[in-house]
């Protein structure tokens, strides 16, 4: 999201960095263009998008095939990063994504060793998955790793009856990649890149320099 000013500081640090591309929606530095969350617009058919709320109108295969054409057939780690606000609405906080809680979709894993702000309820590192987290060993892997540099981390399962038209769901649902999603307190600049270089180098992806 384009108002997401950190993610979008360490998104360019990222590329920088690590190399791959930047992929971003101009929306005016807003969360949302025209009415739409360009986050909740991934959906090639109405039948598709029939489970998701958030689709202000009809659904857009237009930017969906876009998005996807960046890929060009290709499996790549995908990587978006976001910013929330402080704590969960649900539980007298501002935003409504934390480490702390769980849904049916998300489950929500605090780091057992914590390291000062880096592991604050807000931030984490997202993986998702079309298998429950108790099957899926590859993310069960990734969060022991995490967990280990003292990173939180939320794994969210993707089922086409859940779909919220999500860049996530689209990504899984399509088998475009692994997906990973850096979360972030708003403001929370060197968490933020902290979890950027634990990822990279998870995935074994050495800096340019």
């Amino acid at each position: 999201h384009e108002k997401e000013t950190a993610g979008i500081d360490r998104s360019l640090y990222a590329v920088m960095r690590y190399g791959g591309a930047l992929v971003a929606v101009e929306a005016g530095e807003n969360r949302v263009f025209r009415g739409q969350d360009p986050n909740r617009n991934f959906a090639l058919t109405a039948s598709s998008a029939a489970t998701c709320r958030d689709i202000s109108q009809a659904p857009t295969p237009g930017f969906s095939k876009a998005i996807a054409g960046y890929f060009g057939g290709r499996k790549y780690p995908v990587l978006t990063l976001h910013n929330n606000d402080d704590g969960y609405s649900g539980a007298g906080g501002l935003g409504t994504i934390s480490a702390r809680r769980s849904s049916a979709s998300m489950t929500g894993m605090m780091t057992p060793t914590p390291k000062g702000a880096l592991s604050d309820e807000d931030n984490a590192i997202l993986l998702a998955g079309t298998q429950t987290f108790d099957t899926n060993s590859a993310a069960q892997k990734a969060v022991k790793a995490f967990h280990a540099a003292g990173i939180n981390v939320i794994y969210e399962h993707v089922r086409p009856e859940r779909n919220d038209c999500s860049f996530s769901f689209f990504v899984k649902m399509n088998g475009l990649g692994e997906y990973y999603n850096i979360e972030a307190q708003h403001g929370a600049v060197e968490a933020q890149k902290t979890m950027v270089d634990a990822l990279m180098s998870y995935l074994k992806i050495a800096p340019l320099y």
